[in-house]
């Protein structure tokens, strides 16, 4: 039997281009408690926050979680590292940028995956010890800079994973 209870939630809405909730996401403020719960009114939408404001025709940025989406220019999150990228356009605009987790194989996979595709991915300098935009802003960063400064493609891309990556 399911147990509910209730608890505060941060919840941040997903708009289609015409103004249309199609889900939502509620991240808990308490940290005991499941961190992220996403509901998806319409399935047949990507599971994509910032659709409503993304330009696909110009460079975009493609991250994890919806929180982090909001410290960057013309960006969208994938509601999770394990979007497929249904719904994204003009890939070749795209820059990935995951969570800073060199020892999280699952990450790793993906980031190869993109850098073999021909795409561009963000990989953090070694010195970045915070795991993702929102923990870099406390921490006094600019992600956008270290964003730009760090994004790679190719052979390029290929030998700073190897670097970059624990596992």
């Amino acid at each position: 039997k399911l147990q509910s209870r209730e608890e505060p939630r941060l919840v941040l809405p997903f708009i289609d281009k015409k103004g249309n909730v199609f889900g939502f996401q509620g991240r808990a403020f308490d940290p005991k408690s499941l961190r992220y719960i996403t509901i998806m009114l319409d399935e047949e939408q990507p599971k994509i926050f910032g659709l409503e404001q993304v330009d696909f025709e110009r460079r975009y940025y493609v991250v994890e979680g919806p929180i982090d989406s909001l410290f960057l220019k013309n960006s969208v999150a994938m509601a999770g590292a394990d979007g497929n990228g249904h719904g994204l356009q003009n890939l070749s605009n795209a820059i990935y940028v995951f969570d800073n987790e060199p020892r999280n194989k699952e990450i790793v996979k993906r980031m190869q995956r993109i850098i073999s595709q021909g795409d561009s991915v963000v990989i953090w300098p070694e010195q970045l010890t915070e795991k993702d935009i929102n923990d870099m802003v406390v921490a006094g960063y600019d992600p956008q800079k270290i964003i730009d400064d760090n994004t790679y493609s190719g052979l390029e891309g290929e030998l700073q994973l190897k670097t970059w990556r624990k596992v």
